[in-house]
C-alpha cells in the first residue's frame, strides 16, 4: 500500500510538472506580450524616454509590444499601476504609492527649474508670496515636490496664487505677465526651458547659497531623503539677448530627485528580465534619442530605492555573480560535517536537507547561463544548435526529476528555472528557423 501511494503521489507530481511546462511553453510561444508603459505628457522627457524605451525593447525582443500612454506625471502614473491599467511607469523616486511597485532601474535625475520673470522681484522661494505661480499640472512629480518644499520653507499655497499647468503652457503666460514664476522638474536642459527663456526678460533662480553643508537645499534634503543636492553650471542656457547671454549667470543652487522606470511586481520574471536586459544592450540607441539616458547605470544604491527590485531585473543584474554555493562552498563544508557529527540531531539534520533543496537549483541556473552565454555569441550552425537542444532537454529532464524526488522544492526560485529554460528553449527554436 506504500508503494502505491507513493506512486499515485509521484504520477500526480508529473502531471502537475508537464502542465506547468506546457504553460510557460504556450506563454512565450503566443505571438505577442504586450504591455502599456504609462509616462508623462507628449513632448516631455518622460513620454520621449518611454517611447524609445518601447522601441528598442521591441527591438531586441519582437514578441514584446510596449503601448506608451500619455498622463499627467509621476502620481498618475502611479494609480494607473495600482489599478491595472497598466505594467509599466516612469515615476520620480518620492512617489507615494502601494507596495505592488517594483523597480527595474533608475534612470535620470530630475531637475528643480526656477523659472522667474526679471521684474517680479523674486530672488528666491520666500519671495512667492503675493504672485501667481505655476507648479505643474495637478498630480505631477513637480507639483509634489514643492507641497513639501513649499512646506518646509514655512509657506501653503494660501500664502500665493498656485497655477496647476504644464510647462509648455506656462512659458507663454510668463511671457504675457500672466504668471510671475513657474517651477519645473526635468533632467538637465530640457528643450523646453531653452524655449521659455528664449522668450527673453526670464531667468532661472536658485534655492539659496550654492551647495555648502548648511546649504538651503541640503536642509530640505535632511528633511526630504528623495531629493539630493544640485547645481545648474553657468550659462548652460542661452538667455536670448545681448543683455544676458547665458543663465544662469552663476551657479545655482537646487535640488533633483531620480526618476525610475518601474513595474507591477506580477508582471513576469522573465518578461522584466528581458526588458532590462534591452535597456542595457540598446543604451546608446536610447541616448541617441534623449541624452537622459546617458544617466543610466546598472551600479547604483539600493539603498536610495524606494522601491524594491523586481527579481526578473534582481536576475538580470545579478547574471555575473558567482553562485550561491561558489560564494558559500566553505561553509557549506563545515556545516555539512557538523551536521554528520551531529547526526543525533534529527532537527540539525532536517533543516540542512531543505537548505540543500533550496540550494541545488543554482547548479541548473549555472548550466543555463552558460548556454545562454553561447547563443548571443552570434551564429551557430544547425549541428551546434541540435546539441544545445538536446541539452536543454537534459537538464529539464533532471531538474524535474530532482523536483520529483523532492530534491529541489517547488519555489520561486524553481519557477525562475523554469522561465530561463524556456528562454533559451525559444532562442534556439528562432535560430533553427531557416
Amino acid at each position: 500500500m506504500l508503494m502505491v501511494r507513493h506512486m499515485r503521489r509521484a504520477l500526480l507530481l508529473v502531471g502537475i510538472c508537464v502542465l506547468a511546462v506546457w504553460t510557460m511553453i504556450g506563454f512565450y510561444r503566443s505571438d505577442q506580450i504586450k504591455l502599456v508603459l504609462t509616462a508623462g505628457e507628449k513632448g516631455g522627457i518622460y513620454y520621449t524616454l518611454a517611447q524609445g524605451i518601447a522601441r528598442v525593447v521591441q527591438q531586441e525582443f519582437p514578441t514584446i509590444e510596449i503601448t506608451v500612454l500619455e498622463s499627467p506625471g509621476s502620481l498618475a502614473n502611479a494609480e494607473l499601476l495600482r489599478k491595472g491599467q497598466a505594467d509599466l511607469a516612469i515615476v520620480q523616486n518620492d512617489t507615494p504609492t502601494d507596495a505592488t511597485i517594483r523597480t527595474l532601474l533608475p534612470l535620470h535625475q530630475e531637475v528643480l527649474h526656477f523659472l522667474v520673470r526679471r521684474d517680479a522681484d523674486i530672488h528666491g522661494l520666500p519671495d512667492i508670496v503675493g504672485h501667481k505661480i505655476a507648479l505643474g499640472p495637478k498630480s505631477s512629480g513637480t507639483e509634489l515636490v514643492l507641497r513639501h518644499l513649499i512646506a518646509h520653507y514655512g509657506l501653503s499655497y494660501a500664502d500665493f496664487e498656485p497655477i496647476f499647468l504644464p510647462i509648455t503652457e506656462s512659458g507663454p503666460q510668463l511671457h504675457a505677465g500672466q504668471l510671475d514664476a513657474a517651477f519645473f522638474m526635468a533632467g538637465m536642459k530640457p528643450a523646453v526651458v531653452q524655449e521659455i527663456l528664449n522668450l527673453g526678460e526670464l531667468k532661472l533662480t536658485g534655492l539659496g547659497e550654492v551647495l555648502n553643508e548648511g546649504s538651503e537645499a541640503a536642509g530640505f534634503c535632511l528633511e526630504y531623503p528623495y531629493a539630493r543636492p544640485f547645481v545648474i553650471p553657468i550659462g548652460i542656457y542661452s538667455a536670448g539677448s545681448q543683455q544676458h547671454p547665458g543663465e544662469p549667470p552663476e551657479p545655482l543652487s537646487t535640488i533633483a530627485i531620480r526618476s525610475l522606470l518601474v513595474g507591477r511586481a506580477d508582471v513576469p520574471v522573465a518578461v522584466i528580465r528581458r526588458i532590462t536586459q534591452a535597456m542595457f544592450r540598446r543604451r546608446a540607441d536610447l541616448m541617441r534619442i534623449h541624452m537622459a539616458a546617458a544617466e543610466i547605470s546598472d551600479r547604483f544604491d539600493l539603498s536610495r530605492l524606494q522601491f524594491p527590485l523586481h527579481p526578473g531585473a534582481r536576475l538580470y543584474y545579478d547574471r555575473e555573480k558567482p553562485s550561491f554555493l561558489e560564494n558559500h562552498a566553505e561553509s557549506m563544508g563545515f556545516l555539512l560535517s557538523l551536521v554528520i557529527a551531529l547526526v543525533s540531531l534529527a532537527l540539525a539534520i532536517k533543516q540542512w536537507a531543505e537548505q540543500r533543496k533550496k540550494n541545488r537549483i543554482d547548479r541548473y541556473y549555472l548550466k543555463l547561463d552558460s548556454i545562454y552565454t553561447e547563443l548571443e555569441k552570434g551564429h551557430l550552425s544547425l549541428q551546434e544548435l541540435r546539441e544545445i537542444q538536446m541539452s536543454l532537454a537534459r537538464i529539464q529532464h533532471d531538474a524535474f526529476r530532482e523536483l520529483i524526488h523532492e530534491r529541489v522544492r517547488a519555489n520561486e526560485a524553481f519557477r525562475i528555472f523554469q522561465a530561463l529554460l524556456s528562454d533559451c528553449q525559444r532562442m534556439v527554436q528562432l535560430k533553427m528557423r531557416p
